[in-house]
């Protein structure tokens, strides 16, 4: 049976040692990169999915973009409550804030 560690690497997953998990992950430029943004949000949620098809997390899980090898500021948090919304939140460039997406 493969380790928990392998089947989150199958998945897509980046693991511990890997250099971009070490690297400073780039702020969004909005609104120039929003395209992307949305984009990296997508792959971010798929990514999810195929870790919660491999476990049951009852407390909720989030994944940040360098977590499947997109060296960007954006996070996607899945609350344990299945009918809450997922939260994402990326970091950009000019106020220092978070922009969130509805």
């Amino acid at each position: 049976m493969p380790t928990p560690s392998t089947l989150m690497t199958q998945a897509g997953i980046v693991q511990e040692g890997d250099p971009l998990l070490a690297s400073t992950a780039q702020p969004f430029e909005l609104p120039a990169d929003a395209e992307e943004a949305r984009t990296v949000v997508q792959q971010l949620m798929e990514g999810i999915g195929r870790v919660r098809a491999l476990h049951t997390f009852g407390k909720g899980m989030g994944l940040a973009a360098p977590q499947i090898n997109i060296g960007r500021a954006a996070t996607v948090v899945v609350l344990p409550d299945p009918d809450t919304e997922p939260i994402t939140v990326d970091e950009y460039r000019g106020t220092g804030e978070n922009w969130t997406y509805s």
